[in-house]
């Protein structure tokens, strides 16, 4: 009888044995593989697998570990986006700037080197200004783009009446309109509400009635009408310029994008993607129509009131 218990004891003793080293192998096992997927994050390993387990201890680490990686390789396709964007957008800046800079320069050696007529010298003066505008018109612009886009401005939608901040816009832009001798006209009940922060929308709203008079013929005209629908408020400006062809629709929402044939007209082509921009951080959205020789109508969409 106790050479049996001493045999069984023996028996349990071994098994025992042999389930530690089991055990410990799968555990050496089973790290070596989670350093390896660290090892993987750290170098940018791609396509990083980790096999499924059974609901144990080990198979939430490895849950865990994928998340993690998960997340990592997120944050990194992030940074490369936006890395990608800034160097973009330095580019752009770059060649915006870089026009204006050289005629101002251009300009200047030649009112230093040259005799002549006051007349023509005021020439060179107000086509050297019209430069400098030029640049303080892209700075602006990029000022504001940059902090909205960076979260520096809050855009707050809040319940707003529409009408005076169309009625600001149209002040806003009537010396321009008078010298092209461009008609606005308005339509918009002052009950009309929408959520929107009037501030930004305002800046939209101008952006929109700037281009209008920008690309319109002399003696044109531009009407605004301000509608309801069941989720929207409508605010529609519409122009009887050039108009654009379809194909560019998307296009001109780009940074910096001008067509060819407007490039002589002031501008740097920040407007409507900044107008936009706005838009669509209060939940609307920016659409447009065109006619080629008949005009175009750029309509804002903000959410109706709940």
């Amino acid at each position: 009888m106790e050479r049996i218990l001493l045999a069984a004891g023996i028996l349990l003793l071994l098994i025992n044995i042999g389930i530690v080293i089991w055990m410990r192998r799968k555990l050496v096992t089973y790290t070596s593989r989670i350093m390896e997927s660290l090892e993987g994050m750290i170098t940018g390993k791609k396509d990083l697998f980790l096999e499924e387990e059974t609901d144990t201890l080990m198979s939430k680490i490895q849950v865990k570990m994928r998340q993690l990686y998960e997340i990592f390789e997120m944050r990194a396709q992030q940074l490369h986006q936006e890395k990608s964007e800034l160097q973009e957008i330095v580019s752009d800046i770059s060649h915006q700037v870089k026009t204006p800079i050289s005629n101002i320069r251009m300009y200047h050696q030649i009112l230093m080197s040259r005799e002549m007529p006051e007349a023509k010298r005021t020439e060179f003066l107000q086509a050297a200004d019209s430069q400098v505008e030029k640049l303080d018109s892209l700075m602006q612009s990029m000022i504001k783009l940059s902090r909205l886009e960076t979260g520096l401005i809050d855009v707050s939608p809040k319940p707003s009446s529409i009408y005076p901040m169309i009625q600001q816009a149209v002040c806003d832009i009537a010396l321009k309109a008078e010298a092209k001798k461009i008609n606005i006209t308005v339509n918009c009940s002052e009950e009309i509400r929408a959520l929107c922060d009037s501030k930004w929308t305002l800046e939209a709203v101008f952006n929109l009635l700037d281009n209008g008079v920008k690309y319109s013929r002399e003696g044109g005209h531009i009407h605004i009408d301000v509608s309801e629908t069941d989720f929207f408020v409508k605010i529609a400006v519409r122009d009887d310029g050039k108009g654009i062809e379809p194909d560019h629709f998307n296009q001109i929402f780009q940074r910096f994008y001008r067509e060819n044939d407007v490039r002589q007209i002031e501008g740097v082509g920040l407007g409507l993607f900044l107008t936009r921009k706005i838009i669509e951080s209060q939940r609307g959205f920016l659409d447009v129509t065109s006619v080629v020789g008949e005009g175009s109508v750029f309509s804002i969409h903000l959410p109706c009131l709940a």
